[in-house]
Parts: C-alpha cells; structure tokens; sequence
C-alpha cells in the first residue's frame, strides 16, 4: 500500500468562505483547544471524505458548510477527496468529488470541485491509489465482496478517537460497532501484511462453505437421510 499524507483540510461555507486547516505532511501535528471547539471534527471529516456512508459532523459543522475536502500528497502526486455536506436532518450524501494531479488548487467553492463521481466509484478510485487491494473477484460470490480490502476497513488503523481511547475492550476504531467489527477483524492480517487479498477472500469462501455444509449436513439429519442410514 502507498503511504499519503494529509496537507490540507478545508471547508467551503456559502459566499466563498473557506476554512483552510495546513498541515505539515510527515510530521506531528497538533491541534489544541477548549473542549467543544471542533478538534473532533477533523476526524470526522476525513472519514467522512473517505467514503463514509454516514455525516457524522456536528450540526453547527452543518449549519455554516456546504462542502468538505481533503488534499493528500505522495511525493509530487497530489489527490483531493471531497463531499456535499448535507443539511442538518438529513444523514449524508452520495455525491463525491475525487481528483488528482500536481500542484492542486484548494477548490473556493462547490462548483470549483473537479472529478464529480458516485460515493461507490470514489471509494474505488481512493483504494487503487491507496494500493489497497487489486485482486479482482474470482465468482459472483456477494458475500466474499462484503470481506473484501477497502478503504472503509483501512480507517480502523487511520482514526483513535477519544472513544477508543477512553474504551477498555475495543483497540481499533470500529471494533466496538457490531456491524463493522466482523469486517474489521477479517481483513485485519491483510493490513498488517500477513497475507495478501487473495488470501483474505479465499478463507472467507472456505469458512462459508464448511457453514454451508454444515447446515445441510443437519438438515439430512434431521430428515433422516443420513448417507450412512440410506438404503440402495
């Protein structure tokens, strides 16, 4: 996988107000602040402009921005996420913007955003250059898709919120959601680089299949079919 960093984050509020946050790719940066002041905030985003289905921004964070984007750099390559904030009382928004090239302008205004595209097709486009996966899917097998490598699963090593802090049996940010742990845990040695994507999907297929067996196995024995009781 290839390592980006973040150099900007920015939001774009209504009569060209943008809110530009710089950082300095490669090295710490702190941000401090009283409680309440929207330190939180930037994780959120940067979840949010990676493909997330939900807008977890807080409401004022909603009230006074339009957009959100993020400004990725790897060496002279430059990439900028982006997304509609949507209105407060309404849960996200299935428009994103992803572009990508040398010397980026941090964009002024919603419409100055390029590569407009779907919430599924920018995810794809983060995780190609990201590195993440790249083994395409050997079946039509809904379920080994749902355990495949994303950028989604890749946010559990990107984010420690202070609830993952203050949590004393969840480590990773997501484990402590029930419908997001599963899917964590499986493509955990993928992103530890035990094994490579192949690998993941195929233990998946092999623990789906032994399940499948399984309950036809009891099926026959509850019909009394059983191989070894059955008559020729």
């Amino acid at each position: 996988m290839s390592r980006w960093n973040i150099s900007d984050i920015f939001f774009i509020g209504e009569g060209g107000r943008v809110r530009i946050l710089d950082l300095k790719p490669g090295e710490v940066n702190i941000f401090t602040g009283a409680s309440g002041t929207g330190k939180s905030t930037l994780i959120k985003a940067i979840d949010y402009c990676l493909g997330s289905s939900k807008c977890e921004l807080a409401a004022h964070v909603k009230r006074h921005s339009l957009a959100v984007g993020v400004k990725w750099v790897l060496g002279e390559a430059q990439m900028i996420t982006g997304r509609l904030i949507p209105p407060v009382g309404k849960g996200t928004s299935t428009r994103m913007f992803v572009s990508n090239g040398r010397n980026l302008p941090i964009p002024n205004a919603v419409d100055q955003f390029e590569g407009a595209t779907t919430l599924d097709a920018g995810k794809s486009y983060i995780e190609r250059a990201f590195g993440i996966g790249g083994v395409p899917d050997v079946s039509d097998d809904k379920t080994s898709r749902k355990w495949r490598p994303t950028v989604r699963h890749a946010t559990a090593y990107m984010f420690v919120p202070k609830d993952v802090i203050y949590n004393e049996t969840a480590l990773l940010h997501g484990l402590d959601q029930a419908d997001e742990a599963p899917a964590i845990i499986e493509t955990m040695p993928y992103f530890l680089g035990v094994v490579t994507e192949d690998n993941v999907l195929q233990e998946r297929r092999l623990r789906d299949l032994r399940r499948k067996l399984e309950r036809e196995e009891r099926q026959l024995r509850t019909g009394g079919w059983l191989l070894s009781g059955a008559t020729y």
